[in-house]
């Protein structure tokens, strides 16, 4: 052959999509409701399939676990953010979504959302009491319908799959739980502090069940002297039909349940089919770290539900709220359905939708703290602002501050926060004035403008002239932090001009608005 010949081959690298490994033997999940042995989960689409157990043949026994154990636990939190880490309301991560999981949920939650109260600093304080009952499991080796069993026997994994999805149910788990949940808010700082030591946890704190009715007194007696609220609910799994539930006597309701109840069906453990067969897949198409944000969604709503009963806002706000993560929650069910029955459904959506659950709750908090920051420049003393600055001289108006060469601005309150997180918006107000001769010119920067309605954050007075000439303003004998309204009063140097600008960081709407709440409802229907 005459020449060189050079051979150009274009390659195409075709990236597999990811796929999950599932857990053969994943841990206790919440028990849906009418689950039986053998049933059988989808577990991309969270839908339950056919019974692939022959019951008949293979029955569940009762599990010996020893003697009947029981637990009490007493916590106290400081945020709804230690709530969501310490209890997550019973629940972790779970396979099945069914369309009616979220009221399951529910029952093992925490709902204020019908609470009156709008703003206030809140503790909470928490009781479980849990008795773990009896359990029935399958046989390690159960024996299946014929059908499936021939499909394991071939070795056709597909249409096994397709019949009876990838997990059974191998185990219930038996438990009565009370839980009661108080929460306590106060309108200020210090009547809260007071309320923590006057109730003592350290000597009061109950250690098991009898020891219930010593911490609730102690819990209202704090709380009436210290004017803070306790709004209390209960959270119960069990059979105990005769007991009566009385909100203002936790304790005897507590004991009256303890002593009567009857553990039944509360929790589920699955087993993967590979456990039936070897060479069983264990992989699903599906992105490992989406499946698991669908599986944490039941404890992620609850959460939820448990949070915005807490923040600020009005009822009808709360309402909205509430209905708009129920919302979400069921589109993510429907769109799981939608896999199972069409075999196709937009998992990028679905993504987006769960993002929108975690912007909801990090807004809820946001809320929450945006509350905090309010009553906390709210209870600021004068005194305390007037130690931050050098007071020239006082009158009937106040403490006057002169303007000082090079100092380009004086501050005081929350003038630093993060405005899209917590929805600040700024107020600029300017004054100035030339001088008149043998005339002190005196004058007011007023907080608001016209059609300015909002809560009034952080303070910033600004000379505009750096040399020291603008004059003097003056902080009143009263804190204008946590106010819709105030003035700063200013006034020249001698006959001199003047040049004041007031700059005002405000939360706006007094009542709290849900800072765009509507776009997760757009979401929801696009």
């Amino acid at each position: 052959m005459g020449g060189n010949s050079i051979i150009s081959l274009n390659y195409t690298v075709v990236t597999p999509p990811p796929k999950t490994s599932l857990s053969t033997t994943p841990p206790p999940e919440p028990l849906p409701p009418n689950i039986t042995f053998g049933r059988t989960i989808n577990a991309v689409t969270g839908q339950t399939c056919r019974n692939v157990v022959d019951t008949n043949k293979s029955s569940a026994k009762t599990v010996e676990t020893g003697q009947v154990s029981e637990a009490f636990r007493f916590k106290q939190f400081s945020s709804a953010s230690e709530v969501e880490r310490s209890i997550a309301l019973n629940f972790q991560t779970s396979i099945m979504l069914p369309p009616d999981a979220l009221d399951v949920s529910i029952k093992r939650g925490f709902d204020f959302s019908s609470s009156k109260t709008t703003q206030a600093f809140s503790s909470f304080y928490l009781i479980q009491w849990e008795k773990n009952g009896p359990s029935k499991a399958l046989p390690e080796n159960p024996t299946l319908y014929r059908d499936a069993q021939k499909l394991l026997d071939d070795n056709d994994f597909a249409n096994f799959r397709a019949s009876y999805g990838d997990y059974y149910v191998h185990q219930i788990l038996t438990r009565a739980r009370f839980t009661t949940l108080w929460r306590c808010t106060g309108t200020t700082e210090t009547s809260m502090r007071n309320f923590k030591t006057d109730l003592n946890v350290a000597l009061n704190a109950p250690g098991n069940v009898s020891d219930v009715a010593r911490f609730e007194t102690a819990l209202k007696n704090s709380a009436s002297k210290n004017n803070v609220t306790l709004d209390v609910q209960f959270d119960t799994h069990g059979s105990a039909d005769d007991v009566t539930y009385n909100q203002s006597d936790v304790s005897a309701t507590m004991t009256d349940f303890c002593s009567n109840v009857t553990p039944v069906n509360d929790q589920v453990l699955y087993r993967h089919h590979s456990m039936l067969k070897a060479g069983y897949p264990t992989e699903i198409d599906m992105d490992p770290t989406l499946y698991m944000r669908i599986m944490e969604i039941p404890a992620t709503t609850s959460f939820l539900i448990l949070l915005n009963g807490v923040t600020p806002g009005t009822a009808a706000n709360r309402s909205q709220r509430r209905k708009l993560i129920v919302k979400i929650y069921n589109y993510i069910i429907e769109r799981r359905k939608e896999l199972e029955e069409t075999g196709t459904t937009s998992w990028g959506k679905v993504q987006t939708v769960i993002e929108a659950i975690e912007k909801i709750r990090y807004r809820l908090l946001a809320l929450l703290e945006r509350q905090e920051i309010v009553l906390k420049v709210t209870n600021i003393k004068v005194e305390d602002i007037v130690s931050l600055f050098s007071v020239d001289h006082k009158d009937e108006s106040g403490n006057w501050i002169n303007a000082v060469y090079g100092r380009s601005s004086f501050q005081f309150g929350e003038t630093a926060l993060d405005s899209s997180l917590y929805g600040i918006s700024t107020e600029t107000i300017r004054i100035e004035k030339p001088g008149v001769y043998l005339q002190q010119i005196v004058d007011a920067l007023n907080f608001p403008s016209p059609g300015i309605k909002g809560i009034a954050v952080g303070v910033t007075v600004v000379p505009n002239w750096s040399d020291g000439t603008d004059g003097f303003w003056c902080i009143s004998k009263a804190n204008p932090l946590g106010t819709t309204a105030f003035k700063i009063n200013i006034k020249s140097e001698g006959s001199r001009g003047m040049d004041w600008t007031l700059c005002v960081d405000y939360i706006p709407n007094s009542e709290y608005a849900d800072m765009q709440f509507d776009n997760f409802e757009a979401m929801v229907r696009s």
